[in-house]
């Protein structure tokens, strides 16, 4: 990046940089640091989740309020918002399994280094299509658009 760029769009680059090592280092994890990594990361308010969440909204605020009758503008503006609302709605159902991730470690079959002792890793389960979620209870919480 050259001297011009400012400091929050190299800051951005570095946590992509970051977070590409924290998932290298996910996939090479024993069980019981592979729940510590993950904890952080799935925290719906303080975690990665949390605040890119809060990351994607702010930039929809910052594309409404200029967006006026623009209608490219509008359309970002709202592709923003409705990414900030998905993943924060993400997060929120991650976090109803805080407890089952915690639990990791103790499962059956949850060996370190599966993946270097040449063992057959077992396939996740299948995931359920974009917007079929299971409802939690009290319902999704207000947040402020």
């Amino acid at each position: 990046m050259t001297e011009n760029t400012p400091h929050a769009a190299r800051l951005a680059q570095e946590v992509c940089a970051q977070l590409d090592w924290i998932a290298e280092d996910l996939t090479q994890a024993a069980p019981e640091q592979a729940a510590k990594i993950l904890a952080p990361v799935l925290d719906a308010e303080d975690g990665i989740l949390g605040r890119l969440a809060a990351l994607l909204a702010a930039a929809s605020h910052y594309i409404g309020d200029r967006a006026a009758d623009s209608t490219p503008a509008r359309a970002v503006w709202e592709g923003l918002a409705h990414a900030a609302d998905t993943l924060y709605d993400v997060a929120l159902d991650l976090e109803d399994l805080e407890q089952e991730f915690a639990l990791l470690p103790a499962a059956p079959g949850g060996t370190a280094g599966h993946a270097r002792s040449g063992a057959t890793p077992v396939p996740p389960p299948p995931r359920a299509s974009a917007g079929i979620r299971p409802e939690r209870a009290g319902g999704h919480s207000e947040r402020s658009r």
